[in-house]
């Protein structure tokens, strides 16, 4: 799943615990998610932990409640004025931080979200739970630009 927001951000109703360190999992997907970014010429993207911890409190909260899909605003902070989002999951507890990253690249809308060459801030988020009926891993990677 995908989404692009363009215009304002919203912050609806989310407050920002005190941030995390990205596993070496969610290391891993940004700097995979950089790696593509330069084979196709476009700038790389520095990690913020703002868009790090609503991305885990995203893929958290989709566990939490049994659900998988974009939300009708994106719970960032509102100092991006540009924002996309990327989710995925997959049955098991491995990252596959490879297999994910190449589905969604696979994926024509999933794509331009993480080529978009204005964006400039990305944050990796990823939950082991169930969902579903099925022990999954779940994905989320937040897009910004300030």
């Amino acid at each position: 799943m995908v989404r692009l927001i363009l215009g304002t951000a919203l912050a609806v109703g989310f407050a920002f615990p005190a941030l995390v360190d990205a596993s070496p999992a969610e290391q891993s997907m940004l700097a995979e998610i950089n790696a593509a970014r330069r084979a196709h010429g476009v700038p790389t993207l520095r990690d913020s932990p703002l868009l790090s911890e609503s991305a885990s409190s995203y893929s958290r909260y989709m566990l939490a409640r049994d659900y998988f899909g974009h939300l009708s605003a994106m719970r960032v902070s509102d100092r991006f004025t540009l924002t996309g989002e990327v989710l995925g999951w997959h049955a098991g507890p491995n990252a596959r931080v490879g297999a994910t990253l190449r589905r969604w690249m696979r994926s024509g809308a999933h794509r331009a979200v993480i080529l978009h060459p204005k964006m400039r801030y990305v944050g990796a988020g990823m939950a082991r739970g169930r969902l579903r009926g099925t022990g999954a891993t779940v994905w989320t990677v937040h897009f910004g630009r300030r």
